[in-house]
């Protein structure tokens, strides 16, 4: 029968087609951050018997070999590209962290094409256990650079506030400018000044206790969902959030989380009293207000963390903030709080519109130009400096 031998044939692994089928699960495996060892996996293969009966899948090895060559591809057309795109100016982003008893660092790099298409990549993310001083990671910093051919496009860097991240910046062979993660300040104010207040520590500890044995406890989250199910006509059966001690927001979806489900909780407390907890009157009271005071800074990390996320926005999102502080409120408690945070923001940001990159790039920007400057002699400054910058521009030879 015509195609009957094709059909029950193998496909020879290193023809066209059998390359073609590697490729793909090699990809796959890169694209979904699957591990090598999913080539092993019963459901992986049976599913692939099913629509491939005839092609044998490599071992986890072989897909393990495939990275390097993949890597040094892309690494090359990826030089190519910031060739191709014109990539006068390059800003760095780096930032470390631990994972399975090691240390990383990890850089991307972020420009605009001469069509004003914004282009970011990573540069590099690799192990990093030695010592974290400045001169090491200034070093590594300098080390990547080199390697992607950037030295003299490189102008601004952004860190996080660690001191020795910021001494890295300082070393005296060091070229670049460098901006602190507003986020990262946001945070450390947040923590300071907010998270420090003793009637907030005793409430976020309790809400930390009530979701731990909510975590443990099959009895007690049962009755939060059945009384989910009874007042809320929520069939949805939401959950606790338990708080992260290094990211203030995952705190504030915790509070958030359980003033939403106030009254649901406060019934389950009473059928269920095991975990020890009682909220009082005060305590939601204050879970209002620390939630709405909160809900501000969220916005500003959520429009700081989003993919689009510009240095341009940095002076606007403080003045917003420190605007938001200046709403008068009947409540005591609640302004001590907002002229707490106003005074940390103040002391933190008070040289904000006098760093060149943060400014200019406010001032430019035609959704912010001048407007959100609190300062006018920072203003007027700016406005002067990208006046015979441009001047220069335009009377340069060609």
């Amino acid at each position: 029968m015509p195609g009957w031998v094709d059909n029950i044939s193998k496909i020879n692994s290193n023809s066209k087609e059998g390359l073609k089928f590697h490729r793909s699960i090699f990809e796959m495996i890169i694209l979904d951050l699957q591990p090598w060892s999913i080539v092993n996996n019963p459901g992986f293969l049976r599913h692939h018997a099913v629509f491939t009966p005839h092609f044998d899948i490599g071992s986890e090895k072989y897909y393990r070999s495939m990275l390097n060559p993949a890597y040094e591809k892309i690494k090359l057309a990826t030089k190519v590209m910031l060739i191709e795109k014109n990539a006068e100016t390059v800003s760095i982003s780096l930032d470390a962290w631990s994972s399975f008893h090691h240390e990383y660092l990890g850089m991307m790099a972020h420009f605009i094409s001469e069509k004003w298409e914004r282009i970011k990549f990573c540069l590099s993310c690799s192990k990093f256990d030695e010592k974290h001083t400045a001169s090491n990671i200034f070093q590594r910093l300098e080390n990547v650079v080199k390697e992607w051919e950037l030295k003299d496009k490189v102008t601004v860097c952004l860190r996080d506030n660690a001191a020795n991240v910021k001494a890295a910046f300082k070393d005296p062979q060091c070229v670049y400018k460098s901006a602190g993660c507003l986020n990262h300040s946001l945070q450390l104010v947040i923590k300071k000044e907010l998270f420090s207040l003793q009637s907030a520590v005793n409430l976020i500890v309790k809400c930390r206790k009530l979701c731990t044995h909510a975590s443990f406890s099959n009895s007690f989250f049962a009755e939060l969902y059945k009384q989910q199910e009874v007042q809320m006509n929520n069939f949805d059966r939401l959950g606790l959030k338990i708080d992260v001690p290094t990211r203030w927001n995952s705190t504030y979806y915790m509070l958030e989380r359980i003033l939403y489900l106030k009254s649901v909780i406060a019934t389950t407390l009473l059928i269920r009293p095991s975990c020890g907890v009682v909220f009082t009157v005060q305590d939601w009271n204050l879970y209002e207000k620390l939630v709405n005071i909160l809900a501000i800074f969220e916005e500003a990390t959520k429009l700081l963390s989003g993919k689009d996320a510009c240095i341009s926005a940095c002076i606007p999102i403080v003045t917003t903030i420190l605007k938001s502080f200046e709403v008068p409120s009947d409540d005591e408690e609640v302004m001590s709080m907002k002229n707490a945070l106003k005074k940390a923001m103040e002391a933190r940001f008070f040289d904000l519109e006098t760093i060149d990159h943060f400014a200019i790039a406010t001032l430019l920007d035609p959704r912010f130009k001048h407007h959100f400057f609190r300062s006018q002699e920072a203003f007027q400054a700016t406005k002067k400096q990208v006046f015979l910058e441009f001047r220069q521009l335009q009377f340069e030879p060609k």
